[in-house]
């Protein structure tokens, strides 16, 4: 481990899976994305080995890993995982698991300058999961626990004001109400958490 190397970080909870190489001035030295398949795939291997090739001494010269906790695709999450620890084991490097929601609130209040900002996704079964964020200088603070709700009840929790985002959109757009200047404001895409975030939220 160098204490001034760089921070790997590893995002595979949604349908989009990235790995970023992010110095310690959190300039972004490389980012790879590609989409996910469930079990993180092939593609996560490559873009690590991509990733370290780049970097002093491999895996021995970075300065901390960062790994997505969730919530998000559960193979996923455990590939990711799995990755972070078959690196730290052997090198000593530090891992901290951070809340992939909270990585993507990062980037929607950077790109919208929201006060407040809800992540929400497909739990399945009827239910979706909810996390709430509040802007504290431009950094995402989170305002509770991530939480389970019927999904006829998310816009109502989520509230009006806040921008809202998912990973999940596309599945859960046909469930909500969505009416005319009530509820918030949702991003109509579906939008996976970023490595990048996650590093520099690290």
């Amino acid at each position: 481990m160098r204490a001034d190397g760089p921070v790997l970080a590893v995002e595979l909870s949604a349908g989009t899976g990235s790995l970023a190489l992010i110095g310690r001035d959190r300039a972004a030295i490389d980012v790879r994305r590609w989409a996910a398949p469930p079990r993180g795939g092939p593609e996560a291997w490559r873009a690590l080995a991509a990733l370290l090739a780049q970097v002093d001494g491999g895996a021995e010269g970075l300065s901390l890993i960062a790994v997505g906790r969730g919530p998000g695709r559960y193979a996923g999450l455990r590939a990711g995982l799995i990755m972070a620890a078959g690196l730290s084991l052997p090198t000593g490097v530090p891992v901290r698991a951070l809340g992939s929601a909270a990585a993507l609130a990062a980037a929607v209040l950077r790109e919208h300058g929201a006060a407040r900002v809800a992540v929400a996704g497909d739990a399945r079964r009827g239910h979706c999961w909810l996390g709430r964020f509040r802007d504290r200088g431009g950094w995402p603070e989170a305002d509770g626990e991530v939480t389970l709700c019927p999904a006829d009840e998310l816009e109502a929790r989520i509230g009006a004001g806040a921008v809202a985002v998912s990973p999940d959109w596309s599945r859960l757009a046909p469930r909500l109400a969505r009416r005319s200047g009530v509820g918030p404001a949702w991003i109509e895409a579906d939008r996976a958490p970023d490595a990048r975030d996650l590093a520099r939220l690290a």
